[in-house]
Formats: structure tokens, sequence, C-alpha cells
């Protein structure tokens, strides 16, 4: 692209088509389904569109703001800990710790712009000041080569039928995902797959965008073929740089060309529109009026003729890792260091209270945003455990976090406390209670957590909690709605603060009011709710052995109980959306 960014590029994602258009002939052609792959994930999940387009205004800004520094160096070399995962059939395949090794030296030259092919052609080149290195501490704090193995039946994965996925799963035959916050997990396999109307074609890799929020499959998948310098890396992509290629996606690049014609881009200012992916090495290509940048790592050449990214890329990548992007936590991450995660031992675990909502399907938390934490989920049925994604935020800062309620139908009132378990301890006490307030709003709502400057570092405990009607306390199982559990990383220093955006700040609102009387009564009971809840849909009344013995519509709010014999009933009224339940005493 070479003028105007501007989100309506984002409707390229509407009619991708993979391989739509081949510039040259080859005998083994380089293929990438990360963008198959995310369009499929949209499909299942279209809220992940919205993270997208969020993201992107995010990203676009701060490319802007590294653009105007006219290309000088910014920040420090950001260190990445990596996690290799090698699911394997046999000894063959069990590839090398040398293989592995060369692959990571292979993204620190790319990525460093230390390759000996690099060239001069395009002076927009740049070095992206991003390092790989093999994790030293594993998630328990102990000694790690930063490479784990498994035997697994399954030597073919078919992303079509849903096994890019299944590989990324201890319970479905592969490996269980590392910290996603803290690690680039990179799964190793043997082949990978993908259906197509005249049988299968063979996918070299591909990688997770930052904009899909699943944790539990986050990272980067690769045959192992194609990765590494050595042991079975096969030509002619036995460079590595498929491994370089699928980590620019990881880092939020996308293809080249855009994935579509002329009429669609990539969102970087500095690499040349072009129309269809490049194959081999086609030197001078020209196509929508310039000629094609194919030495770039995020087209489809050969590895021999891939050499560089551009200062574009760069900023791009780098605001996914800067203050605010999505992979925060990740730039954060010190397991490259030994003894980082407590000395090698195994931490004394701690245990804390149990929490939930015993019904979540008129209302549940569908979006939380901390520190790097990017979740949106539908209901999970009362309490989610999602300690696998963590947020990091520094000792004495301030920081914007962004929550949300999804509803089946009519917003209701939900109170919303969060607690973070600063002193490590175990308890949430009041004193970790960092928001609270309530909302009838469906849409994006603000709060700041301060963390204290006395803060112990380390990972902890956060405990989201959203009741329905009513305050809550951290170790409470109530009627209606939805409790999620996250980690938070406190780290020494530094500004970890998460921009929300034009979001509504989270206040209070009065309580919905539900009310029978007279209780107990001898014919009748009036029914009392407030403005949000008066279109009353219908009634049942259920004796103490769960029988129903009355029930019907409401047309006003009064119920005739002549005909009840004398006891304690459970009155039941739904308005067509939400349950109301109350004890009712017939005389």
């Amino acid at each position: 692209m070479k003028s105007k960014i501007t989100l309506m590029a984002m409707g390229l994602f509407a009619s991708f088509s993979l391989f739509a258009q081949q510039k040259s002939t080859h005998s083994e052609k380089r293929s990438c389904s990360a963008q198959e792959i995310f369009e499929q994930k949209m499909e299942k999940n279209p809220s992940i569109r919205n993270s997208m387009l969020e993201m992107e205004a995010f990203t676009q800004r701060k490319v802007s703001e590294m653009a105007n520094l006219q290309g000088k160096i910014v920040g420090n070399v950001i260190q990445i800990p990596v996690v290799v995962h090698v699911l394997h059939t046999n000894s063959t395949n069990n590839i090398s710790n040398a293989q592995i090794q060369s692959q990571i030296n292979v993204l620190n030259a790319d990525f460093r712009r230390t390759n000996s092919d690099r060239t001069n052609k395009w002076s927009q080149a740049a070095d992206s000041q991003i390092e790989f290195y093999l994790a030293k501490v594993d998630p328990n704090g102990n000694a790690t080569t930063g490479i784990t193995r498994k035997r697994v039946s399954k030597s073919t994965w078919n992303i079509t039928l849903g096994e890019g996925d299944d590989l990324k799963k201890a319970s479905r035959g592969g490996v269980s995902p590392w910290n996603t916050s803290e690690y680039l997990n990179m799964w190793i396999v043997d082949n990978i797959i993908r259906n197509t109307p005249t049988g299968t074609a063979t996918i070299l890799g591909f990688a997770q965008f930052p904009w899909d929020t699943d944790a539990s499959t986050d990272g980067v998948v690769m045959a192992d073929q194609y990765f590494g310098t050595s042991g079975t890396a096969r030509a002619p992509f036995d460079g590595g740089r498929t491994t370089t290629h699928e980590v620019g996606h990881y880092f939020g690049l996308r293809h080249i060309w855009g994935d579509g014609g002329c009429g669609v881009d990539d969102l970087v200012s500095d690499t040349p529109t072009s129309d269809a992916p490049n194959y081999g090495c086609v030197t001078g290509h020209r196509s929508c009026g310039s000629e094609d940048m194919v030495q770039n790592y995020m087209d489809y050449s050969d590895d021999s003729c891939m050499n560089l990214f551009t200062l574009g890329q760069k900023n791009r990548m780098r605001s996914y890792l800067n203050a605010g992007g999505a992979r925060r936590a990740l730039a954060l991450s010190d397991k490259t260091t030994a003894g980082s995660g407590g000395g090698g031992g195994n931490p004394t675990p701690v245990s804390y209270c149990a929490s939930k909502g015993n019904r979540s399907s008129f209302e549940w938390i569908d979006n939380v945003q901390l520190g790097g934490i990017r979740n949106s989920t539908a209901s999970n049925n009362g309490y989610g455990n999602f300690t696998s994604q963590t947020g990091t935020l520094a000792r004495g800062s301030s920081n914007s976090m962004t929550i949300s309620a999804g509803f089946s139908g009519t917003a209701y009132t939900e109170f919303w406390a969060v607690w973070i378990d600063f002193n490590q301890n175990g308890t949430f006490e009041n004193s970790e209670k960092v928001v609270s307030g309530s909302s009838s709003s469906a849409n994006n709502l603000s709060a700041t957590v301060n963390v204290p400057s006395n803060a112990t570092l380390g990972t902890t405990r956060m405990r989201v909690s959203m009741k329905y009607n009513a305050a809550q306390t951290p170790c409470e199982t109530f009627a209606d709605g939805e409790v999620e559990d996250y980690s938070i990383r406190i780290v020494s220093s530094g500004s970890v603060r998460t921009d929300s955006g034009s979001v509504r700040e989270l206040g209070n609102e009065k309580s919905l009011t539900f009310a029978v009387y007279p209780n107990p009564a001898n014919d009748y009971v009036a029914l009392r709710m407030n403005k949000e809840n008066i279109s009353l849909a219908s009634y049942r009344i259920v004796n103490t052995i769960g029988q129903t013995i009355q029930a019907g519509g409401l047309k006003a709010e009064r119920i005739d109980i002549s005909k009840l014999n004398s006891g304690l009933y459970i009155l039941e009224v739904n308005d067509g959306q939400k349950s109301f339940v109350t004890k009712l005493v017939k005389k």
C-alpha cells in the first residue's frame, strides 16, 4: 500500500480464496492457511471480527506514532520465550534438538536482519528488534529445555476437520499449550493437510493472529519438513523461512498481497501493492503498477528468495508487543532467564475458594480485557476457568479494564466485582477488590484497576464476578450470573496500561425490584416490578416436592390463589426472558 490506510480494507476478509491466482508454476508451492483458519473461526464466533477491528484501530494509531519518529530505533530488543512441542509418531519425525535450534537461529537472523542473504534492493528493509529464545523456565518454575515431546497416534492432521485445534489439546490427542501469555507455543507435527474439491492439499504451517483471543489454541503450527535447516527439513523450504512467515502472522502481519487483488491491502504503508502470491523466485515481477516485493517474508516465495521485513512491518509487529498491545504480556515475560520462575523448585500451590452462578442462560460474562488479556466468550455454565490467560500489571500502575455482559434477551442490572490477590495468600480480601459497580448495558464498560506499590511480585489470581441484581462476595454461589478466574502477573516497574477506547464507565444503578404481597396471603397475591420488567408473561406455582400446582398467563399483576391448600410454595414469574423466584405462603 502506498498512501492511505483505512479500516475499509478489512472487507477483504469476506471473499478470501486460497490461491485464487498463481503467478508461476513450481513443483511444490508454499501454502499457509492462517487466514483460512481464522475465517473458519470467525464464522463460528463472529465476535472475533469486532476484536480484530478494535485491535486494528489501536495498531494503526501506534504505527502512525512510530512512523512519525522517522525510522529512529524505538525501545529495547524484545526477547520472546519459545516452547516447542514435538508431536511425533516415530524416530524420524521426532526431530532433534539441533534441528529445533537451527530454526531459532533463523528466526533471530531474520527478525534482527543479520541474515547472510540480505540485500540492499529494498531500502525500507528493517531490523525488527525481536529475538527468540527457547524457554528456560516452565510454567511450574522448573528448569526446562523449552522442548516437549509426545508420541501421538496421528501423523497427518486435517485442518478442515478441526484437527488443527485438536493437536493443541491433550484431551484430543495433542499437547495443550503452556501459558500463551508468557510463551510463544510452537507445535511440530509430521503432516498438515486440508480438504479441497479435488482431494487434499499439503499445508506447510499456520499461525493464530493476535486478534483471535482463544488462548487454548494460540501459537504456531509447523510440519517438520519445513521447520529449521537440518534433519527432516526439505527443499525448497529448508531455510526456516516458513516459520519466519508464520511468526509474522502471529505478530499481526498479513500476506504481502493482502489476500486479494489490487483493491485490497496488507495495511502496511511501505510494502508495494500486489494482486496475488508469488511462488518460486520471480524477481522483477510487476502487478498493480509496481514491482512485487517477492523477497518479503510474507509472500509465498521459496526460502532462498526471502530476506526481509520492512520498517512498516516492524512497526506493526511491535505495536502488538508495546504497552496496550495484545501481546504485551509476552513481551514482558521473563521465561528466557534461568531461575526467573522461582529457582527451579515446585512452588507451593495456592488454593482459592469456589464461586459461580447456578444459571447463566439469561446473562453471562462475554468480554474481559486487562493487561494483555482479551477474552471474549459465550456462557460458561456459571464459571469459566481462564487461568491459562495471564495479564501483566506493574506495581503502582493505573490500568484500564474493559468488561461486558452478554444477554439472551433483555439487558438486566448486573453487579460487577473484580478481586486480585495482590499478597498471593489465597484469599480475596476486601482491600483487594479493584472493581465494583453495576450496569444494565450489554456494551463494553470500563473500570480503572489500581495496583498497590507493595503488591507481591509474580503470578496471582484475578476473579471477575457478575451477579444479577445484587452485590456479591468473592466466595459466593448465587442464582443468576457468572464468575471467571484469570492469572495476573505483577512486575516491578513499567507502565502496562490497556487502552479501553471510548467505552462507558462502569457505575452504579438502582437494583431491579420484584416483590410479592401480601405474603402470607389468603385469596390473591399482587406483584410489583419496576418499569424494566413490567411486561410479564407467565407464572407457575410449585409445591415443596417440585410439582406444578398452578400456572397461567399474566394479564394483570395479580394472581388468584384461593383454591390452593394452606402451605409453603415456590412462585416463579417469567417475563419471557428471565425467571424471578420467591417463596409463597398460603394461609
